[in-house]
């Protein structure tokens, strides 16, 4: 087992060393999934521990021999975030463990922020100018330094409002890349950020701003590129349903919407035969793929059968 401890907070050593054995049953569960994410309060220290699933076999090897572990880049790139000004919770530490000589559980140990994500801002179910145009500055100064988290989504940024500003922070931090970014790197980065085009399109204007850039063109760039995104995941998302129900795997969503879109614009075929494919479109989305189709990128989310 490998122990990493922030020197700060050397009163932590013991628990890091023991925290295997009392993961599973001590702490605050946050979240759940995947990964898990527990909260500690530790001689009056609140932290929050995130332990990640053990990899598959081969990337078990690759973590063990070639590549560092999630655990030990979220703890190294914490420090390279506050070093170049930007925020993250505090890095308290990381822990690796080993079976048979490769990585198996991991576990990632930082400073609680008890702040909220911004997850409802994003879906656009709450509204508020200042904290999108806010948010826009920070991804701005992100990039400004060379941060660039792969996984920009809305609940890997938290915020704090204190009066009337907005301070906001990274987790999930280890997907991350420090470099130059260009204007493309910037699109792709918003991509997943938000279902919302209106709260995307705030967040990405005063990103343009800041920057420098054509504010139209970026703000209707980024719409574009997250609209493809967000098409692809919302395919992705029903042939996985459509295989969890048993579903043959030549008659996934995918396929048949995919041909019935190209024959209902095939001009071989009579206005009744593209018809017919153009209806049998529609009922594949409506069934298959409207419950996927969280930010209405296809075309059908605004007709009716």
């Amino acid at each position: 087992m490998k122990v990493v401890t922030n020197p700060a907070y050397p009163f932590l050593a013991d628990f890091f060393c023991h925290l295997s054995d009392c993961f599973e049953t001590e702490g605050t569960t946050i979240y759940e999934g995947r990964n898990v994410l527990k909260r500690f309060n530790i001689e009056g220290c609140e932290l929050v521990v995130k332990s990640f699933k053990v990899p598959f076999f081969v990337n078990r090897v690759i973590y063990t021999l070639f590549r560092k572990s999630k655990a030990r880049r979220s703890y190294e790139y914490a420090f390279e975030i506050l070093k170049r000004g930007s925020n993250t919770p505090e890095p308290l530490g990381y822990i690796e463990e080993y079976k048979h000589g490769l990585l198996s559980h991991s576990y990632s140990v930082s400073a609680y922020s008890g702040a909220s994500d911004i997850r409802e801002y994003m879906n656009g179910q709450l509204k508020d100018k200042t904290l999108l145009t806010a948010l826009g500055v920070f991804i701005a100064s992100l990039h400004q330094v060379g941060i660039f988290h792969i996984d920009l989504s809305p609940g890997n940024i938290l915020y704090y409002k204190e009066q009337e500003t907005f301070r906001f922070t990274l987790v999930d931090i280890n997907r991350m890349q420090f470099k130059k970014i260009t204007v493309q790197d910037a699109i792709r980065n918003f991509s997943r950020l938000a279902i919302s085009r209106e709260a995307l399109s705030c967040v990405t204007r005063e990103y343009a701003r800041i920057r420098g850039l054509d504010e139209e063109s970026f703000v209707r760039q980024t719409n574009q590129y997250s609209d493809r995104v967000y098409k692809k995941y919302a395919f992705h998302l029903a042939c996985k349903a459509w295989r969890k129900e048993g579903g043959n795997w030549f008659t996934q969503p995918y396929f048949q919407y995919v041909m019935a879109n190209l024959f209902s614009h095939c001009p071989l075929f009579t206005k009744a035969v593209r018809d017919r494919f153009h209806k049998k479109r529609i009922r594949i989305y409506t069934s298959c793929i409207l419950p996927f189709d969280f930010r209405k990128v296809f075309p059908e989310s605004s007709q009716e059968d």
